[in-house]
């Protein structure tokens, strides 16, 4: 997925993600001198709130991780699809947040995803991710289109 210039605008669209309070969650299940993997970072905003020894965000838009890596100084970015990441190390915490999960265009996906995730993740280590339920899509956005004025 290409973001191209919009990458550089995306955080004023997500001004409404509650990144304060994934952090404070986050980081009770870092351990002091712990790592983070951030899949789906985006432009590294998780990162930027919480402290690990090792820092690595993932994502598919090299367009996203060039603004993260601008953002956050002391994190590396690797471009990858989160189906099938290959990182050759593991971590005490893997995040997948702002409902990225929900990207995956069908169950084996996110199957695969599960399994690259656990693949990554050390034994005593915590998955922590979000998405929207079926039911939300059915009943909350009930197939309308949402818009944000910015200006």
């Amino acid at each position: 997925m290409e973001y191209g210039q919009f990458a550089h605008i995306y955080d004023r669209f997500m001004y409404d993600q509650p990144y304060d309070t994934w952090a404070q969650i986050v980081q009770q299940y870092i351990p002091a001198e712990g790592s983070i993997l951030d899949v789906a970072t985006g432009t590294g905003k998780l990162l930027q709130l919480v402290t690990a020894n090792e820092k690595v965000g993932v994502d598919l838009s090299e367009d996203m991780l060039a603004v993260a890596q601008h953002n956050v100084g002391n994190a590396q970015f690797v471009a990858q699809d989160m189906t099938e990441l290959n990182l050759a190390r593991s971590f005490d915490t893997i995040t997948c947040l702002c409902d990225s999960l929900n990207y995956l265009q069908d169950e084996d996906a996110v199957v695969r995803t599960f399994q690259s995730v656990y693949a990554h993740l050390k034994r005593e280590g915590t998955f922590i991710f979000d998405v929207h339920s079926v039911q939300k899509f059915e009943h909350y956005f009930n197939n309308a289109t949402y818009s944000d004025d910015l200006s």
